[in-house]
Order: structure tokens, then C-alpha cells, then sequence
């Protein structure tokens, strides 16, 4: 078992107002499974996701990663296992616009040290596993929505995490596009034996799945 949630509640409190996100989530995530987390707006997707990739704490309730329990964990050991065992794939790509496809799948290793010439052999395989060795010198505003989602893609993966969790990653794409980007994410996920948790409002997105979560009201 890679990761289990256990009764997590999430209350968000503004003066005397208290609003309950989540409301005893359990939820158990194996390596190598693929997961949707699927419910309309306002049901706790995105705290969910949050709490899962350690940007937030529960209020209640614990999450186990990798063995250890994550809720009392100090800020500085909760960032190791955000760095070393969590990948990223957000809506919006966050690509470093001066810095070409290969250099933004380059930088977690940039960041963590890693010698030029093995991060870059790292990325080059990446970029070519998701169909974009052609661009790997082009610049963000010189590829496609479609394309700068396979680079966010290959980026969370470059420092081999064991859990990829993915926020609306086809939200500002295009069917066909959105179609690509998720089975070359669900591929990547099966073939390297990770686990991948997805967040979106697209019943279509289903198929590439193992396992579709659905949430209503937390």
C-alpha cells in the first residue's frame, strides 16, 4: 500500500463561520494504480488533492505516504517527502517561459543537484516517451496547449517519484488534446509502476483510469 487516508476532515474556519470540506475521507492507493477523483465543484476535490500531496493538513483524521504517518510531521520533513516522492502535473502547466521544453523537464534535478549531464539524459528520454524530443530546444509560447501538458507531464516525472498527482490536467485543453495528454499520463503511470491521482470534472477520462472516486458535498 503506497498511501491511506483515514478519516480525514478539513474545517476552514473565517471568525465564527466554520465550513467542513472533507468529512472523513478513507481512501487506500496501491503502486501502479491510476485514480480519478471525480464530483462537481465545491464536493473537496482540490482539498483532497492538497492534503495528498502534503500542500495542507487535515484537521482530523491521518494520511499514511510510504509508510509514515504525515500528519505531525515538521514543515521541513514534509517538504522532503513532497520532493522526493511526489510529482506535479497542474491545469495551468507553470512552464518557466525562458527556459525550453528539455530545461523545464530539467529543473526538479536542477534543484536537487543532480550533475547536467545525467538530468539532461534523463529529460531527453522523457520528452521522447511523451512524443516531444522534436521540441526539446523550443521555448513554452513555440508549443501547443496539448504539448506544453506533455512537458508538465514528463517534469513530474523526472525525479522518479512514486505518486504523480495530476489537478484538472485537461481543463484549458481541447478534446483531442486532452484525449493525449491523460492516456500518455495513464501509460507512463502503468509502465513505471507509480501511482496516479487525477482530479477532474471529465466523465470521458474514466477509461484510463483503475479506479474513479467519486465525491459529493466532502
Amino acid at each position: 500500500m503506497l498511501l491511506a487516508l483515514k478519516g480525514i476532515r478539513k474545517v476552514y474556519r473565517m471568525g465564527e463561520v466554520a465550513f467542513s470540506a472533507l468529512k472523513g475521507v478513507d481512501l487506500e492507493v496501491e503502486e501502479g494504480e491510476m485514480l480519478a477523483i471525480m464530483g462537481p465543484s465545491g464536493s473537496g476535490k482540490s482539498t483532497l488533492l492538497h492534503i495528498l500531496g502534503l500542500l495542507d493538513r487535515p484537521t482530523e483524521g491521518e494520511y499514511v505516504l510510504m509508510d509514515r504517518p504525515t500528519s505531525r510531521l515538521a514543515e521541513d520533513e514534509r517538504a522532503f517527502l513532497r520532493n522526493r516522492f511526489l510529482g506535479f502535473v497542474f491545469q495551468a502547466f507553470f512552464l518557466l517561459p525562458r527556459l525550453s521544453a528539455l530545461e523545464n523537464v530539467e529543473v526538479p534535478l536542477a534543484y536537487a543537484g543532480v550533475p547536467p549531464g545525467t538530468r539532461r539524459r534523463r529529460a531527453l528520454e522523457l520528452l521522447e516517451r511523451v512524443g516531444l524530443l522534436e521540441k526539446a530546444n523550443n521555448l513554452p509560447n513555440q508549443l501547443s496547449g496539448g504539448q506544453k501538458q506533455r512537458v508538465s507531464i514528463a517534469r513530474s516525472l523526472i525525479h522518479d517519484p512514486s505518486l504523480v498527482l495530476a489537478d484538472e490536467p485537461t481543463a484549458s485543453l481541447d478534446t483531442e488534446r486532452a484525449f493525449q495528454a491523460v492516456q500518455i499520463f495513464s501509460d507512463l503511470i502503468h509502465e513505471q509502476n507509480k501511482a496516479g491521482i487525477m482530479v477532474t470534472h471529465d466523465l470521458r477520462m474514466a477509461r484510463y483510469v483503475d479506479k474513479v472516486i467519486q465525491m459529493m458535498d466532502g
